[in-house]
């Protein structure tokens, strides 16, 4: 029936060229597709047109913070982990692999502060 529901992570203005460039190439992803208009150009170029677009900031983070989750608590515990046994991280198991779990950890910690929002958007077939 032509509808479809997508999640994706964006970046706001807070995040600066320095934490995006840390962030985007160690995750594989495509700094372009961290911009809303770009990502909303796609699916428009696709054929879909957005039903409704959810911006979801640090809601769900605090949510898991104010509950049992912790999740953004404990990717934090990480970072700081990763950092002080930097060396040994990278001997183990390569710059690469460091820096990507460095990168994932910072995520959440991003949406926490404003510097990523995640957004989902309803979208149907424009020619429904």
């Amino acid at each position: 029936n032509g509808k479809m529901l997508i999640s994706e992570v964006f970046a706001t203005d807070l995040l600066t060229e320095e934490e995006a460039k840390h962030l985007w190439l160690p995750l594989a992803s495509n700094p372009e597709n961290a911009s809303r208009a770009y990502f909303e150009r796609a699916f428009t170029a696709a054929g879909f047109s957005v039903i409704e677009a959810d911006v979801i900031s640090s809601e769900w983070r605090e949510y898991g913070e104010e509950t049992d989750s912790k999740r953004t608590s404990q990717q934090l515990l990480r970072i700081a982990r990763l950092r002080r046994h930097r060396e040994r991280f990278i001997a183990e198991f390569g710059a690469k692999d460091y820096a990507a779990e460095l990168a994932d950890a910072h995520v959440g910690v991003y949406q926490m502060l404003g510097k990523l929002s995640l957004v989902i958007y309803s979208l149907v077939n424009s020619d429904n």
